[in-house]
């Protein structure tokens, strides 16, 4: 007949043996059992007494209990037919009763729990979450506020040494070294690190930017000396450098055939051109553009210049008023007629132009020699003629009057010009007392 072996170790399928019934007696079993011998090394059921350890479809169990799998068959299942909920759980000998730890399934996800909250949870759809229950990107990962949300580490502490984090669309073939992208958190020191950021070129990654221990990002070279350095071939290139609240931004290009700097700065309300040697131009406050100390704006790209060109550099442009006085010396010293003068005057280049009204003229205290208008703004490079008009009013002259401004003088003089293209100078006895009236301008180059 048949034997069953009831959950109480009991046996039914058999009589009374020696008065006893052995439906209700309980099984001992000394010695190694094998229920269902498959194989000299497998069986449904083994006990290795002298282990004390149980083997599933093997007969030498290596541990307290060994499953081996059988062809494509599942190893292990674990069903609850109450609901949808099946956990392993993990207890220590501190704690035999309650559920500290746990793997199972939930709802058709595989979810991780410890202390008994859940920490990591595989969804249906394949979401990885890791201290969340509603993933909802392929790895999402939640901390607390200011808390590392992943934690990469490595066992050396060489310099240069770090963690790297591998960016692939397909295996390929490659190796991690040559994955698409990667960045990489490196050792400075114990107390320093920077992050590296590497895309695949041609056969391997190369890094093509740097995140230094001082904040400062460094494209193409991994020592960026400013907050901001591109280069192409590792040397300083372009820099930017955000300076104080006084300075400004200074933009810095590298010239790699001088090795010295060309530097670009822009202030908070100016744009600074300068070299190594200096300033030379900038944006000023007002919004002009300032040559300094000579400079100017270059037309040396308008071929062909005339003959005899020396400079094609426009370096100077300014204007503005003088007071003209009249004396009857060229020099220091002498008389100083009485007078309401204004002038004005335009300096474009090496070349200035200058306007001039002298009225209420009274040469009652100078000499009947030649007469100067003084205060010119200018010291002239050579000899001047007037060029344009000159007007005097009650003014004894015989043909016509010339203004000449002389080489290395701030002072112009007055020619009357005589029949036969003679000049004779203009003196004292051809003015009236007190109402003689000058107005001339005239032009003349200048340093």
């Amino acid at each position: 007949m048949p034997i069953t072996i009831s959950g109480n170790g009991g046996i039914s399928g058999l009589g009374d043996i020696d008065g006893h019934d052995l439906e209700t007696a309980t099984l001992v079993v000394s010695g190694d059992t094998t229920i269902n011998p498959i194989s000299a090394t497998a069986a449904s059921l083994f006990v290795d007494e002298s282990a004390n350890a149980v083997g599933i479809n093997t007969r030498s169990p290596s541990t307290l209990l060994e499953v081996q799998g059988k062809g494509d068959k599942q190893v292990l299942r674990l069903t609850n037919p109450a609901n949808t909920d099946t956990a392993i759980a993990f207890n220590d000998s501190t704690n035999l009763t309650g559920n500290a730890s746990q793997i199972g399934s939930k709802s058709g996800a595989f979810q991780f729990v410890t202390g008994s909250l859940e920490r990591l949870r595989i969804t249906s759809g394949g979401e990885f979450g890791i201290n969340t229950a509603n993933p909802t990107q392929l790895i999402e990962t939640r901390g607390d506020i200011d808390d590392s949300n992943v934690f990469l580490t490595t066992n050396s502490v060489a310099a240069d040494s770090g963690a790297t984090i591998g960016f692939q669309s397909t295996t390929g073939g490659w190796t991690f070294s040559a994955s698409h992208a990667q960045i990489k958190g490196g050792r400075v020191n114990g107390s320093n690190g920077y992050l590296d950021f590497f895309t695949r070129q041609s056969a391997a990654s190369t890094r093509v930017m740097r995140l230094d221990n001082n904040g400062r990002v460094g494209i193409g070279t991994i020592n960026p000396q400013r907050k901001l350095v591109v280069s192409d071939n590792g040397g300083p290139g372009l820099e930017v450098f955000p300076g104080d609240a006084n300075v400004g931004v200074t933009l810095n290009t590298y010239n790699r055939t001088t090795n010295a700097f060309t530097d670009c700065t822009i202030g908070f309300d100016k744009l600074i051109f300068q070299r190594a040697d200096g300033e030379k131009a900038r944006f000023n406050t007002n919004g002009n553009l300032a040559f300094i100390n000579g400079n100017g704006i270059d037309f040396s790209a308008k071929t062909p210049s005339a003959a005899g060109s020396d400079s094609s550099v426009l370096n100077d442009y300014e204007e503005g008023s003088f007071t003209p006085i009249i004396k009857d010396t060229a020099g220091a010293g002498g008389n100083t007629a009485v007078s309401t003068g204004a002038g004005h005057y335009i300096k474009i280049g090496g070349m200035c132009y200058v306007t001039c009204r002298l009225s209420d003229i009274d040469v009652s205290g100078l000499n009947n020699t030649t007469m100067f208008v003084h205060g010119l703004p200018f010291v002239s490079s050579g000899d001047g003629y007037g060029i344009g008009s000159v007007l005097m009013a009650n003014v004894t002259f015989t043909d016509q009057v010339d203004v000449r401004w002389l080489n290395n003088r701030t002072y112009a003089y007055f020619d009357n010009m005589a029949s036969g293209s003679l000049f004779t100078n203009l003196t004292r006895s051809s003015f009236p007392t007190t109402s003689g009236r000058i107005e001339f301008n005239v032009i003349c180059q200048c340093p």
